[in-house]
């Protein structure tokens, strides 16, 4: 056998990976203001301040989103990027208030349109979800398919 290939017993192990908490996003600087589509002085579309979520098992606490703060401006666009289980669906659904259990916003504040969304009863969700902010789910199995017209997927749930 040439010695400088490894026996196929031989074990091989996989270096240790150090185990770190998910990467917590700083509050994004300054934006250039936009006018709102009111009349009034308020600027800020989203504003997500130190939001905390975390899952309660049997296990224990797992914490999904750890002090997150960002704001967002009228007319303007962010995408929130991050490996996975990072806590990007988790801050999405917290911020349409769609967390199920055993997830709990434990702390921090979520306001659109300068109101406090942590607030709101679930009628006052319901009105919100749909007409003023929505969201786009990633599972595959529920999207429309882009190779059809809209108008042919929807007659087909339907039937």
């Amino acid at each position: 056998m040439d010695e400088n290939k490894t026996p196929a017993t031989e074990e091989i192990t996989a270096p240790e990976i150090e185990e770190t908490e998910a990467p917590v996003m700083e509050e994004a600087p300054a934006a250039e203001e936009t006018a709102a589509p009111e009349a009034d002085d308020e600027k800020v579309l989203l504003k997500v301040k130190d939001l905390k979520v975390s899952f309660f098992t049997p296990a224990g606490e797992v914490k999904a989103v750890n002090g997150i703060s960002y704001s967002l401006g009228y007319n303007e666009v962010m995408g929130i990027v991050g490996e996975s289980g990072s806590g990007k669906s988790v801050e999405a659904y917290s911020i349409i208030g769609l967390l199920q259990s055993p997830g709990k916003v434990i702390g921090g504040s979520i306001e659109f349109e300068g109101e406090d969304v942590l607030k709101y009863n679930e009628e006052q969700m319901r009105q919100l979800r749909g007409n003023k902010i929505s969201m786009i789910f990633q599972n595959p199995m529920t999207c429309l398919n882009p190779v059809y017209t809209i108008g042919n997927q929807l007659v087909e749930a339907l039937m």
